[in-house]
């Protein structure tokens, strides 16, 4: 591989737990915090991603540039066949943004109020630009996410969903049964 990727041992010594073969990894990505963290075959990271904390992969995941997933308040599932397009944000952890509270993370935590827990995402999911997913939700097998979208709750399977003030629109389902049977194709080939 290039110097342009990191190799399985600089990943292992960053501090995942476990690293597949073939991923393409940029070296102008940085990783945190990461113990406990896997990292699957045949993944792509593009330049200037940020990840932090507890970040479990799957296989064939795309994640473009400038994307920032930070796993600090839970864990961060991310399923096979998934792609992230850039400026997209993950956060296992957030301010409380309503109640009467102090915010900062270098403030005494009986005065700031966090909200936290896992996101997962199930395999084949889709996300556009600069989107955004709160703590404590699960994004259903090949569900699309169109660009600009806040999701601060769950979505369904084969959910197509896009902006609307600030939680998503249902628009439709995708047709999950075509994308089962393109996943079992391509994986007799592997």
């Amino acid at each position: 591989m290039s110097n342009l990727y990191y190799s399985k041992d600089e990943l292992i010594n960053i501090g995942f737990k476990s690293v597949g073969s073939n991923n393409k990894i940029s070296r102008l990505s940085k990783f945190y915090a990461i113990d406990g963290s896997s990292l699957g075959n045949n993944n792509r990271i593009d330049d200037f991603c940020l990840f932090k904390g507890k970040i479990k992969f799957g296989n064939f995941i795309h994640v473009a540039g400038f994307c920032l997933f930070s796993g600090v308040g839970s864990e961060i599932v991310i399923g096979n066949y998934s792609g992230f397009s850039s400026h997209c944000s993950i956060w296992t952890a957030t301010e409380d943004f309503v109640n009467p509270t102090l915010t900062s993370p270098s403030i005494d935590k009986n005065f700031s109020t966090a909200i936290s827990g896992g996101v997962i995402f199930e395999e084949s999911v889709k996300v556009g630009t600069q989107c955004v997913f709160l703590p404590n939700i699960k994004v259903g097998f090949g569900s699309s996410i169109a660009a600009n979208t806040i999701v601060s709750r769950n979505i369904k399977t084969g959910s197509i969903v896009g902006p609307k003030n600030r939680h998503h629109k249902l628009y439709g389902f995708r047709k999950v049964d075509k994308i089962k049977l393109l996943k079992s194709k391509f994986e007799k080939d592997i």
